[in-house]
């Protein structure tokens, strides 16, 4: 018997179909890891990466997902992104669970394999069960050498308190500059790395008699201010929430306005 030509692509598209959805629903997994990649794609997707590494070495320092099961990631690609929506890298991670017995219920070992897509918004697409790469090994984020960073020593309020008390009535900024930088202890090893620590960015502004100064340390958050407003001196370090961006810059107008010297309610 003859089929028609139209009847039979249409068998084959449907044989097609049924193909591909088998082939998918042989991708191992269960509700458990489901969870597990949803939870780990959501927490590596903020702060946001810049690079395929960069989610590699956030998969790394994170539990999210897992309880006793194991987590690695065994695929890391950079994409090509044109636009700033498109993805920028492709993650593949590996959850395995090994047997457990717990009274008359058992579960069988479990290994399971799921792909995530990443742009600057945090996860494009995924986390999408598929079948684990043959072979795979887990991949580690590249080593970052660690830099010395800018730290303001412990209790320097108080000798900065002393610096300004002590200022002549109309004293230049480079002559702030240059006592604060002497009055500066040595710069302390960081235990964490081994290195020593940077001084402080110093930075001075003088208004007539008025005089505004600003020690800025490695993050934003650790900042400095005093001021000589008035015949008035006062030293003071902003809350966190007050240096963030849009908030106060850690600069010595600032300080000049005297802003951050109260916390926020």
């Amino acid at each position: 018997m003859t089929i028609p030509l139209r009847l039979l692509a249409g068998r084959l598209s449907g044989l097609t179909v049924v193909l591909a959805l088998s082939s998918c629903s042989l991708a191992a997994g269960s509700s458990v890891t489901d969870h597990e990649a949803e939870a780990m794609v959501h927490r590596i997707s903020y702060p946001v990466q810049q690079s395929a590494d960069g989610l590699v070495r956030a998969a790394v320092g994170t539990s999210a997902g897992t309880n006793d099961g194991k987590s690695v990631v065994v695929e890391a690609k950079d994409l090509h992104a044109d636009k700033t929506g498109d993805p920028f890298a492709r993650l593949v991670f590996r959850f395995h669970h090994e047997d457990s017995q717990s009274g008359f219920n058992s579960t069988d070992p479990i290994t399971a394999c799921y792909e995530a897509e990443f742009n600057l918004h945090g996860t494009f697409s995924g986390p999408t069960r598929i079948t684990c790469p043959e072979g795979a090994t887990e991949i580690v984020p590249t080593p970052i050498t660690p830099k010395p960073k800018a730290v303001t020593p412990a209790g320097f309020d108080t000798t900065l308190q002393k610096i300004l008390a002590a200022l002549a009535p109309t004293p230049t900024a480079s002559d702030i500059k240059a006592r604060v930088t002497q009055a500066l202890p040595a710069p302390a090893l960081d235990p964490r790395t081994g290195l020593r620590n940077l001084p402080p960015t110093i930075d001075t502004a003088v208004n007539g008699a008025d005089v505004g100064i600003s020690l800025r340390a490695f993050t934003a958050e650790d900042c400095l201010m005093g001021a000589r407003v008035a015949g008035q001196v006062k030293v003071w370090q902003p809350s966190r929430v007050q240096m963030q961006p849009g908030e106060l810059t850690c600069d010595p107008q600032t300080a000049l306005q005297l802003q951050g010297i109260k916390a926020p309610h």
